[in-house]
């Protein structure tokens, strides 16, 4: 059932999802085309279109940004708990899978939106010699990393990637937990939505606060000093992991047990 009603968020997101990718992919090859003809002809028209596609191109990555923070907190407000809601919760299916299908939707387009923004990026600013340039000097940083800190650059790529998408998933799941704790109120659920967000970010740092100074020294002189660079990097890596993994299943489960005992659809 899990799959089924994740390809019915997918279905139902990508109709706003793709219309934007479209735009902001065929604003970037348009504008690169206009660049070229600017810089090989030195036609002045050529450059002020080039300028305009480029602040088009800014405008409609925020529009994205904006956007798929907007559709993350509305189709989990609407449909779980929102006039939607009462049909949803009379579908055979758990609270999980609800708000898994929702998390899962919603994390795989914040992670598709960003790389699509991060490649248009990319091609508007790099030329053709560029890419080789940078395949022959990113196996030289590779060495000279190796070299100098003991650290293999493919550890630090790929321990920022993973940090990336745990934390995708932790800041829609605190959105989540805000909305549901904000629901519990009869009047103005908005703004207790808005209260239960900030709430939970004072609470989760006043515990990392807590529990990172308490644990500080042992740390450094225990476990740090006594490792290589690129276990020491290895190790800051999975206590991120750790963390976002933690807080991300207290707020799942924060919000599953609201939807499962508190739900409040009037």
């Amino acid at each position: 059932m899990l799959g089924k009603l994740l390809k019915y968020e997918i279905r139902a997101t990508s109709r706003i999802y793709l219309p934007l990718l479209g735009v902001l992919l065929a604003l970037a090859g348009t504008d690169k085309v206009f660049l070229s003809v600017s810089k090989q002809s030195h036609a002045a028209w050529a450059g002020y279109v080039s300028a305009a596609l480029s602040v088009v191109f800014v405008l409609t990555m925020i529009a994205l940004s904006i956007a798929s923070l907007i559709v993350t907190i509305q189709r989990f407000y609407r449909s779980l708990l929102g006039d939607e809601g009462y049909l949803m919760f009379t579908l055979p299916v758990s609270a999980d899978h609800l708000i898994l299908s929702k998390l899962i939707a919603a994390a795989m387009w914040v992670i598709v939106t960003g790389l699509a923004a991060v490649c248009s990026i990319a091609f508007l600013l790099m030329k053709g010699n560029d890419w080789s340039e940078l395949a022959r000097m990113l196996p030289q940083l590779n060495d000279l990393l190796w070299s100098q800190a003991g650290i293999r650059g493919w550890s630090i790529v790929a321990g920022a990637l993973l940090a990336i998408v745990a934390g995708v998933f932790y800041e829609i799941l605190l959105f989540y937990a805000s909305m549901s704790l904000g629901h519990l109120s009869n009047k103005r659920r908005f703004l207790c939505s808005v209260g239960s967000f900030i709430g939970l970010n004072v609470a989760i740092q006043l515990i990392t606060t807590a529990l990172g100074v308490e644990n500080l020294d042992y740390i450094k002189n225990r476990i740090l000093e006594n490792m290589t660079a690129q276990g020491a990097l290895w190790v800051g890596i999975g206590a991120l992991l750790l963390y976002e993994i933690a807080m991300g299943t207290a707020l799942f489960f924060l919000s599953r047990g609201v939807l499962r005992n508190r739900l409040n659809l009037q």
